[in-house]
């Protein structure tokens, strides 16, 4: 049976376009180099960074558990700027100090995530759109409706950053000079 298996990642990846291995490439690349920092936070008892590799690998997966729950096939440029966030908030941003060296890199992170929600909205509007054909929308509202979507998940967020400010000591919101 492992063998069954095996032959059929191997034919899979074979077909794959160049593309899709590129893409695949980066996320396994990506994992490992995450998981390594996340071993050596805990040997280090770097709790903070462990945490924070543990969340990246959970959010590494976003997209394939909306892809599954949604049947939405997703622009490879998605799964591309997830994981380039993934990356500029995770490793450049939390483990390499830019949130507190550079002043406009959570201004440009939130620019980011708030773009990269709006493209998984849309995806999913135009998908159930499209699976659903008694549902009429104008490509204006499903515009309209990927910008509140992104706008709620920003306010949700900055919710849950003072959250952990207030309750559990993070600094989340001070300005980096202030940290």
């Amino acid at each position: 049976m492992q063998d069954i298996r095996y032959i059929s990642i191997k034919i899979k990846y074979i077909i794959m376009k160049r593309k899709d291995k590129i893409r695949v490439g980066m996320y396994l690349s990506y994992m490992v180099f995450i998981t390594i920092i996340g071993v050596a936070s805990y040997f280090v008892n770097n709790l903070l960074d462990l945490a924070l590799s543990v969340i990246a690998l959970i959010l590494i997966f976003s997209p394939v558990l909306i892809r599954k729950d949604f049947s939405a096939n997703f622009p490879s440029l998605i799964d591309t700027l997830i994981l380039v966030y993934l990356f500029l908030g995770t490793y450049l941003g939390s483990f390499k100090s830019f949130f507190e060296r550079i002043w406009w890199w959570d201004i440009l992170l939130h620019l980011l995530m708030g773009v990269n929600i709006a493209l998984i909205s849309f995806s999913v509007i135009y998908r159930l759109k499209e699976v659903k054909s008694h549902v009429q929308l104008s490509p204006f509202m499903v515009a309209f409706f990927s910008f509140a979507i992104s706008m709620a998940a920003g306010g949700i967020w900055e919710i849950v950053e003072y959250v952990l400010d207030t309750f559990f000591g993070f600094e989340l919101q001070k300005p980096p000079r202030i940290r």
